[in-house]
């Protein structure tokens, strides 16, 4: 498939209704947002509270009683973020999915397809289709981290006797190691699996598992150009950093959406062999 034809397509259906679209990301951006800094609030609560109790001097016992209730109340909140991300901003991937796909073709679209992913007779299904996508991603870096995380105990005991620098070196490079090998297996299934929110977001009758099977088939011989071609966005995503966020609202995140979009039904056209969208939409 052509990128850069593929890329101009969808910047000129993304021109074509810009302010709706940047609306509709932006809104996506916002919630999703939310319940990401919600989560992380929640796991840095304890660091802040402990800081505070070393300032204060309080005695052992009490920082002990206080430290459990704050670690308590921090699993409380990554909890709720975990159960909201689940049945919320994991259905809100499908309708973003389904926004980009119907602009790409040509259909009519507005803020309320954010939400598509939550109609009663498909939202159970978004549900269990989005939960097996995050399982099998996070599956496939634990399988690595776990066994990684208890060797890395063992090597920082039979590195204790070795001097400072080096000790800190030689962790320092198993744990990159470690990071990179957890990193590679869980960015080959998320690859694998990246077609489910679009599947869902087209097919009503689509089981999860179904999904998940046809996305990991569609995307054989093709995770790779995935991953270059979402790589040719790394130019927008540095910009977007240096501008705060400002270019990813007002262009690159409603762009590349689009794009990706684009990408599914080209996918689809090849795996299927019918053509999905026509070329050229007026």
């Amino acid at each position: 498939m052509n990128r850069i034809e593929l890329k101009e397509k969808a910047k000129k259906i993304f021109l074509s209704r810009y302010w709706l679209l940047v609306g509709i990301f932006a809104i996506i951006m916002a919630i999703t947002g939310a319940v990401a800094g919600f989560s992380s609030g929640g796991s840095s609560l304890s660091s802040g509270f402990s800081a505070v109790l070393r300032d204060n001097g309080m005695s052992a016992e009490a920082g002990v009683a206080l430290a459990l209730i704050i670690c308590l109340v921090s699993l409380i909140v990554c909890g709720l973020a975990l159960i909201v991300s689940i049945f919320g901003t994991n259905i809100i991937s499908v309708g973003a999915a389904n926004v980009g796909l119907r602009a790409m073709r040509g259909e009519s679209y507005g803020i309320k397809d954010i939400f598509s992913g939550f109609k009663k007779n498909v939202y159970f299904r978004n549900v269990g289709g989005m939960a097996l996508y995050t399982l099998f991603t996070g599956l496939a870096a634990l399988v690595i981290i776990i066994p990684g995380t208890l060797l890395s105990i063992a090597l920082a005991f039979l590195l204790s006797k070795l001097p400072v620098w080096a000790f800190v070196i030689l962790y320092t490079l198993y744990m990159l190691i470690l990071v990179a090998a957890a990193l590679v297996p869980s960015l080959i299934i998320q690859y694998g699996l990246s077609r489910v929110p679009y599947l869902l977001a087209e097919d009503d009758s689509i089981k999860p598992m179904e999904a998940i099977k046809k996305s990991w088939k569609m995307m054989g011989g093709h995770k790779w150009e995935l991953f270059v071609f979402e790589l040719s966005f790394i130019g927008w995503a540095l910009l977007n950093i240096i501008t705060f966020g400002i270019t990813g609202i007002f262009w690159s995140n409603p762009y590349m959406s689009l794009t990706l979009a684009g990408y599914h039904d080209e996918l689809v056209s090849e795996y299927e062999g019918v053509e999905v969208v026509p070329e050229v939409i007026e």
